[in-house]
Formats: structure tokens, C-alpha cells, sequence
């Protein structure tokens, strides 16, 4: 933003625009959607909108932020109710989690889906991704003691690369959103249960052809 709003009146007509522009990147999709069509939306004079944001960029950025805090207080309070189940459990109570809050808000899984492919450290959702890498960072270092930082980062990445997949799916089919949310959840899972076993699991005698365990879970 150029300005943080002090006033009453600068803090609901920041609120009035990122409103309209989450109606706008929802109905349009973030690449069609213009300044002119949120100042639009909004009610206001495309000038007005430009006292408090720069370019649509900055609006978009704005927009994720102000629903980051929501998903990932949701994320943080599964992951502390489950804190004392296995890793299945707790992966699916963490994955329900996150998809409430996301699938709540269209214009999320467009700007998601915006900032897909190589991603700039500026792009709309890269807020979001860092703190869904750090949630699935912090699982795995409680887990799997002792799992090497690269290792570690390279597992994050695909669970969230999982999950981001499975949720801009679910966004697109409200049908079977359920379903979908579901099935990722006993991906990611299975994923880690192949891969960290438990000490005591038959998978350390008799390893799957091809798909070796590699570290020991403590639950």
C-alpha cells in the first residue's frame, strides 16, 4: 500500500476497495481484472484508488494478506487440538482446516492459481505458500527428528504443492469439494506414513520395490 489508513474513514474505504476487488478477481479472474474495473466495483474513482494502492499488484498482495491470518489461525489451532494424534490424523485435521477457510474465498484460489508456475518472491499468493511451507516444516521437524533442512524443505514443497493442486481443483468443482479435500489429506498422508515409518513398522523389514522408507517417525 502507499499509505497505512489512520483514519476511520481511510480504513473502510481501504476495506470498500479490497471488498470489490475480491468480488471482481472472483467473478473476472486476476489477469482480466483491472484497477478500473475494482474502482468500479467499488464505487469509487479509479484516482481514489490509487491513493492507497500503486497497481493492481499491490491490491492483489493486500488481498491475500488480509485473509492470511485467518487461514493460518485455523491451520495452528488444528495443529495444536491434534497435536497428540498420529501424523494421519493430524494431517487430515490440518488439511479440513485450511480447505474451510480457503474454499470460503474465491478469489484466493484465483490469486493462488495466479502466482503458479516459477514465483516471484513479490507474487500475490507467495505470502500464503510461505506459511503452508512453514506449517508442514514444523510437522515433519516434530515427527522426524533429526531430518536434514534440505530434505525437509523438499518434502514441505510437495505436500504444499499437493494440497495447493487439490484445493484449486475443489474451488472449481463444488460437487465433489468434499471428496477432493478428503483424498489430498490421504495422499499427503500416505505419503508420509510410506516414507517415515513408524520404528516398530513391518516397512523396515519388507520395503515396498522401489519405495524404500527413509527416517523413523515418533508417531
Amino acid at each position: 500500500m502507499r499509505q497505512a489508513p489512520q483514519q476511520a474513514r481511510g480504513i473502510a474505504r481501504v476495506r470498500t476497495i479490497l471488498d470489490a476487488a475480491e468480488r471482481t478477481v472472483a467473478a473476472m479472474g486476476y489477469e482480466a481484472a483491472t484497477t478500473n474495473h475494482i474502482a468500479e466495483a467499488a464505487g469509487i474513482s479509479v484516482g481514489s484508488l490509487y491513493r492507497w494502492f500503486p497497481d493492481k499488484e499491490s491490491i492483489a498482495q493486500e488481498l491475500v494478506r488480509s485473509h492470511l491470518d485467518r487461514v493460518a489461525a485455523r491451520a495452528i489451532a488444528a495443529f495444536e487440538l491434534a497435536a497428540d494424534e498420529a501424523t494421519p490424523t493430524l494431517v487430515r485435521a490440518v488439511v479440513r482446516a485450511i480447505a474451510d477457510e480457503w474454499l470460503a474465498t474465491p478469489a484466493i484460489s484465483v490469486l493462488v492459481a495466479a502466482s503458479l508456475g516459477p514465483r516471484p518472491p513479490d507474487s500475490p499468493a507467495a505470502p500464503l505458500r510461505r506459511m503452508l511451507l512453514g506449517q508442514a516444516a514444523a510437522l515433519l521437524e516434530t515427527r522426524v527428528p533429526g531430518i536434514p533442512v534440505t530434505e525437509r524443505d523438499a518434502v514441505a514443497r510437495t505436500c504444499i504443492s499437493l494440497l495447493e493442486s487439490a484445493l484449486l481443483d475443489a474451488a472449481v468443482d463444488g460437487a465433489t469439494r468434499d471428496d477432493i479435500v478428503d483424498e489430498a489429506a490421504y495422499a499427503i498422508a500416505a505419503y508420509l506414513a510410506m516414507k517415515y515409518p513408524f520404528e516398530d513398522s513391518p516397512r523396515w523389514q519388507q520395503p515396498m520395490e522401489g519405495l524404500p522408507p527413509s527416517r523413523v517417525s515418533v508417531k
